[in-house]
């Protein structure tokens, strides 16, 4: 998501700091499948703020890799596998998975400074 893997390439793509030659990847079509997030931002949040935020860009990924006939396969499988339901249940629907990932993210965060 960020850039240092691609699936366009094997082994760390990129290992730099400051963007410094980030732009000459991007030219060689080093993320073609997957482009890397342009502001290297990527939001944990539980709201409908940015288009990019973890979710949405995780819901990408899967659908790049694993196709879209199987996306809400896929994803109801990482919501089962982060137990999900034992923080917010939701009744099995077809449509976005993000309502059933949108809360396990909104935990993540607090948790994850916890342990810094």
């Amino acid at each position: 998501m960020l850039g240092r893997y691609s699936l366009d390439r094997e082994g760390l793509v990129y290992a730099n700091s400051g963007n410094e030659g980030f732009d000459e990847l991007v030219a060689e079509g080093a993320y073609k499948s997957f482009p890397a997030d342009q502001n290297a931002i990527i939001p944990l949040t539980d709201q409908e703020w940015f288009k990019d935020d973890a979710t949405d860009r995780l819901r990408e990924f899967v659908q790049v890799v694993w196709g879209s006939e199987h996306l809400q396969e896929n994803l109801d499988f990482i919501a089962e596998s982060l137990c999900l339901h034992a923080i917010k249940p939701l009744a099995k629907k077809k449509g976005s998975p993000n309502p059933r990932l949108k809360p396990y993210v909104a935990t993540y965060r607090p948790n994850s400074i916890k342990t810094i």
